[in-house]
């Protein structure tokens, strides 16, 4: 008897300490996906603060070129401008951006809290170490967009590196343009704030 409670006893300390494995495992996995790559950015880097602009008056691609320093695979979206709102998110992948960068995903994100990041899931897709690529939110015509402060790139965060300043637009004529301004003016900051989650 006193033999068949201990095993008993045993076996439900087993069970007790990988549940509690478990719940400690998932704890972690959850945490470790609520801060993205730029969102990182901002609570680690002292440089990187909010600015805000007004948007021209017609609608403009903003975001930034990253490299991801080993394989791995995007699972989530992210977005934070100031106004709540759905927003459209795309990654591109291409050794130059441009009108012909290959379209790797592209999702609506919602928005529901005014300044306030937001991310939803996808089906996750794999990246490639040493590849370029390039993230944007479509910010609509005079709307409030951030501006971080002036930044040393290339930033590192979670493994990828993010590289410049991206912006595309079609004002009668495309235009693509990295690591510079409207003007063509070459630019230290990061615009728009689309965000990913990268496993």
């Amino acid at each position: 008897m006193i033999t068949m409670f201990s095993k008993l006893k045993a076996g439900f300390v087993s069970i007790l300490f990988m549940f509690l494995f478990l719940l400690n495992s998932c704890s972690k996995d959850e945490t470790a996906e609520i801060r993205g790559v730029i969102n990182g950015c901002t609570e680690s880097d002292t440089t990187f603060f909010d600015l805000a602009f007004v948007n021209l008056s017609l609608d403009i691609e903003r975001g930034y070129k990253f490299m991801p320093l080993r394989d791995g695979k995007i699972s989530q979206l992210g977005v934070r401008l100031q106004t709540p709102g759905t927003y459209t998110i795309t990654v591109y992948q291409s050794s130059k951006w441009s009108k012909f960068s290959f379209v790797c995903v592209r999702n609506e994100i919602k928005q529901t809290t005014y300044n306030q990041w937001a991310y939803e899931k996808i089906d996750p897709f794999e990246v490639k170490k040493n590849m370029n690529y390039y993230i944007t939110v479509v910010v609509p015509a005079n709307f409030v967009f951030y501006r971080s402060g002036n930044l040393d790139f290339p930033l590192k965060n979670k493994d990828v590196q993010i590289l410049s300043n991206v912006i595309a637009y079609n004002n009668g004529e495309e235009y693509y343009l990295e690591g510079t301004d409207e003007s063509g003016s070459a630019v230290s900051y990061i615009e728009g704030y689309p965000d990913l989650i990268f496993q």
